[in-house]
């Protein structure tokens, strides 16, 4: 007795039972692995998380955030008649300082703060001139269990109290302004009277006599140290007795 070949339509449904079969356990392989890893890592779709760095014994090495340095700069001298000046300048953690002004660039290196120890930079003045200084610090690279802190550069113009940082510098008159006083001697004449003496009768007879006023004129000579100068003195003239 010969078997009948199958309809080409059972095979049709067999296949498409097949492919149905494998695209649900496919799925299921995919949903079973899906909750795995979201239990493992605790995180939700759309999230992001970062894992802070640990040492060797599980202590996290995370900085926290440095304090800022501070930069004061102490008040100027101004006007002056100096061609030179030292600046102050107080910086926390300081490893270097520059003032820049018309008359150039100048710097100090060392370690410095802002207060027992602070930056004394030495500066040149050009004269008659107006000088705008600003100031450059530098503070400290420092490391810290594994920080790092400092390592950046500070500047201002103005002081610790807020004014600016100018300079003028000006010439001092040295030509010294002496006013020198003296007195001219100048001869006057008065009626003087006899009471006695040589006349008619004994008549008083009117005749002058000087007398010395003073007015302002130029200075009597300077003497040299160890010599004597004679000094005008007044003139007295009586006319005769006719």
């Amino acid at each position: 007795m010969d078997k009948k070949a199958p309809h080409p339509a059972s095979w049709a449904v067999i296949l498409i039972l097949a492919i149905w079969m494998s695209t649900i356990i496919g799925a299921g392989v995919l949903v079973a692995r899906s909750s795995s890893f979201a239990a493992e890592t605790n995180v939700l779709p759309g999230e992001t998380t970062s894992t802070p760095t640990t040492t060797a014994t599980g202590i996290p090495t995370s900085c926290p955030q440095g304090t800022p340095e501070p930069l004061w700069v102490e008040p100027v001298t101004s006007p002056t008649n100096r061609l030179t000046q030292t600046i102050t300048v107080r910086i926390g953690n300081g490893a270097a300082v520059t003032v820049t002004a018309e008359s150039g660039v100048f710097s100090a290196m060392g370690s410095f703060d802002a207060y027992a120890h602070p930056a004394q930079v030495e500066m040149a003045l050009l004269a008659n001139t107006t000088h705008h200084l600003r100031v450059y610090a530098t503070v400290r690279t420092v490391n810290q269990g594994g920080c790092v802190y400092g390592g950046y550069t500070l500047a201002t113009d103005r002081d610790r109290h807020g004014a600016p940082l100018v300079i003028v510098q000006q010439p001092v008159d040295s030509t010294p302004t002496a006013t020198a006083t003296s007195l001219e001697f100048r001869r006057a004449y008065l009626p003087l009277v006899l009471r006695s003496g040589s006349g008619a009768a004994g008549t008083p007879m009117p005749t002058r006599t000087p007398w010395v006023t003073s007015t302002p004129g130029p200075p009597p000579p300077t003497p040299h140290p160890g010599t004597l100068t004679a000094m005008p003195s007044p003139t007295l003239w009586i006319p005769p007795t006719p």
